[in-house]
């Protein structure tokens, strides 16, 4: 497949690089190459003839040379071979986080993954927030178009922590499998308990989908804070605020998350996702307790002004004003004294 390579400027300092320089200036010319004739996930056939004729197809190396070229790159660290039913294949090391790919462009693989092969993090979080239920059939995304089963996909979505857009035309649980998917889940458990997989029947959530109907206020609150957002990134940051909230470990109650979604000075930027914007903000909370906040509880005159004016903001200006405002309710029952 045709397309763009990057090479990036820190290749020239990188130890690998130079290692393999050293061994072999082939090898170091042919991996540049391959880079530009390799698949969208960095693999090609390892059979030096068909990797030859893929990578240099205009040179006269023998398949011998080509084959110890091979062999250097491997031994460097910069590509992983590996057979599938008795074919030999290469996958550059590391090939979708040097190239930042742009999953919306990519289909499916051209040449089989190895039997070990992890899924980028970012692939599995754009399948998951990228279909849309109400969209028709042709903008859907699937893991079949990456060359994932639903289940693996599934897998791997309970792996980090991330919840699925639910597929429109199946019954969806955890990470968009099916019901009849889910029956068959204790298969090939083996490999992803290794990593650490947890069972979908450990999650809270059946669905992406019954996680916004939980939390119907989320989605409007941060439309009215970020209305040029696309429609997919903030469903996504919504999806990664709700799994924080529920996290047990996450001292925050949802009405507080609509607060902040609200105020001014707070309201979360394009780079946030929705954990990181959480813990952000309570952080700032725990940084104004430790200022000194009252207790309102033991004030009543705290208690009815946050009653009126909600909870003390926690940016800076409003937080002023706030105060100002709750130094006036106390002169005046003074005055009423």
């Amino acid at each position: 497949m045709k397309h763009w390579t990057k090479i990036r400027s820190d290749v020239v300092l990188s130890e690998r690089m130079a290692d393999l320089l050293d061994r072999s200036p082939l090898a170091y010319a042919l991996f540049m190459n391959a880079k530009a004739a390799c698949d969208d996930y960095g693999r090609l056939p390892a059979s030096p003839r068909k990797f030859k004729g893929l990578v240099a197809p205009l040179t006269s190396y023998s398949p011998a040379k080509v084959e110890k070229a091979i062999s250097d790159m491997a031994a460097v660290g910069v590509i992983t071979l590996y057979r599938i039913e008795g074919d030999d294949y290469l996958e550059i090391t590391g090939y979708n986080d040097i190239e930042e790919t742009d999953w919306r462009n990519v289909g499916k693989p051209e040449y089989p993954a190895p039997e070990d092969w992890q899924p980028p993090e970012e692939l599995i979080r754009f399948i998951a927030t990228a279909t849309d239920g109400n969209a028709d059939k042709k903008s859907r995304i699937y893991p079949e178009r990456y060359g994932l089963s639903h289940e693996q996909f599934r897998r791997w979505a309970e792996h980090w922590g991330i919840i699925a857009r639910p597929s429109p035309d199946r019954r969806p649980t955890v990470g968009g499998a099916s019901e009849s998917e889910s029956e068959s889940e204790s298969e090939g458990n083996d490999s992803l308990q290794s990593a650490g997989v947890r069972d979908a029947g450990e999650d809270g959530f059946q669905d992406g989908h019954m996680a916004l109907c939980n939390y119907p206020e989320l989605s409007p609150a941060l439309e009215a804070a970020q209305p040029r957002w696309t429609l997919g990134k903030r469903r996504g940051f919504v999806l990664d605020l709700i799994a924080a909230i529920e996290d047990p470990n996450t001292p925050v109650a949802r009405q507080e998350v609509t607060e902040w979604l609200a105020t001014d000075g707070m309201r979360p930027s394009y780079a946030d996702r929705g954990d990181s914007y959480l813990r952000r903000m309570i952080a700032k909370r725990e940084a104004a307790k430790r200022d000194g906040v009252p207790d309102a509880r033991a004030d009543p005159i705290l208690a009815a002004h946050i009653a009126k004016e909600g909870p003390r903001p926690l940016d800076a200006m409003a937080a002023m004003i706030w105060d100002r405002k709750l130094e006036e309710a106390r002169g005046e029952v003074r005055q009423t004294a």
